[in-house]
């Protein structure tokens, strides 16, 4: 339910996906209902090939290759998609030494955070407030860099300056309040962010401070690197945050295996009992052809579903591949 009340807000985040009306619902999506869309396509493909044979063969032994196949295809799918979930699961395994460390440093980084924000000494500790936080420090220091901006004496400066103002506000704004009418999930915190490389900004700031040394003032260079920093914190929180996502989605996609793999390995046995039986049991071409092609569907949704939720992690494992200060052309599209 969270996940489709975010979807609509999200999507506007999103440069180039929500262009794409058949990328965004590959995307944004429910999982199972995709997973219950490429089911349904092959439904009707079979059907339609069905139909144009003009259900003439009576033949069973092909078909008993087939749900032979799809019947080991399944178990080694399910077996691979598990092995991958408890590769996942053991890193979140440590010893008590091992996870006051990891304690220490995230607290160490949340802290970091709020040291830019005076009037605020607790970090929250869900995603899309933390991000919220964030967004409004580098906000602060934007406004701080627009109002030392009017000690430049060098009119090229100024430019520079109020165009990395301009185009920072704009895109944190506008993430800012996708995230306040969000759900308060990892998906709907990471989906925001997935444009959030601030890679060439960064860039833009340490060429200001390049080129105009001395000629900006010290309160100007410092508000620079400020902001160059939580630029920097927000790419930390982004990528933790898809850490948190992918382990998430993965066990939710072997779940979710395990019980739709269970019930097609038994539709594809049912179906092999069904074709070694005795001539008694012979079923009129129709039948044959309308059960075959149910059986088919019910056998390929392990497939559909490895797939639903693959093509969404890969989707945010491409965008969010680089950290700062490296981008990709992916990431800038």
């Amino acid at each position: 339910m969270a996940e489709r009340t975010a979807i609509p807000l999200i999507e506007e985040s999103v440069t180039g996906l929500h262009e794409k009306p058949l990328a965004r619902f590959f995307i944004f999506a429910n999982r199972l209902v995709l997973a219950g869309v490429l089911l349904l396509v092959v439904l009707v493909v079979l059907t339609g090939l069905d139909w144009l044979s003009g259900l003439a063969s009576t033949n069973r032994d092909p078909l008993f290759y087939l749900f032979s196949a799809l019947t080991g295809g399944n178990f080694t799918l399910v077996t691979i998609i598990v092995s991958i979930n408890q590769l996942v699961v053991s890193r979140q395994l440590s010893t008590p030494g091992e996870l006051r460390q990891q304690i220490e440093e995230t607290n160490e980084y949340r802290e970091s955070v709020i040291k830019t924000l005076p009037d605020d000494d607790v970090a929250p500790v869900t995603p899309t407030e933390f991000l919220h936080l964030l967004l409004r420090a580098i906000t602060e220091s934007l406004a701080r860099l627009e109002h030392g901006s009017e000690d430049i004496d060098d009119d090229d400066a100024v430019e520079l300056v109020t165009k990395l103002v301009d185009d920072l506000t704009t895109h944190i704004t506008h993430v800012d309040s996708l995230l306040q009418n969000t759900e308060d999930n990892i998906f709907s915190a990471l989906s925001a962010t997935l444009t959030t490389n601030y890679s060439q900004h960064i860039y833009r700031a340490r060429r200001l401070q390049h080129d105009y040394e001395g000629i900006l003032s010290e309160s100007g260079d410092d508000t620079l690197d400020e902001l160059v920093l939580l630029l920097q914190q927000v790419d930390v929180a982004r990528q933790y945050l898809k850490t948190l996502y992918m382990q998430e989605e993965l066990s939710s996609l072997s779940r979710w295996l395990l019980a739709v793999g269970f019930v097609a390995v038994l539709v594809c046995i049912a179906m092999l009992q069904l074709f070694v039986a005795a001539s008694s049991t012979e079923l009129s071409p129709v039948v044959l052809s309308g059960l075959t092609t149910l059986s088919v569907t019910v056998a390929l949704a392990p497939l559909a579903v490895v797939l639903s939720y693959v093509l969404r992690i890969s989707a945010v494992a491409q965008r969010t591949v680089a950290i700062t200060p490296f981008t990709t052309t992916r990431q800038e599209s």
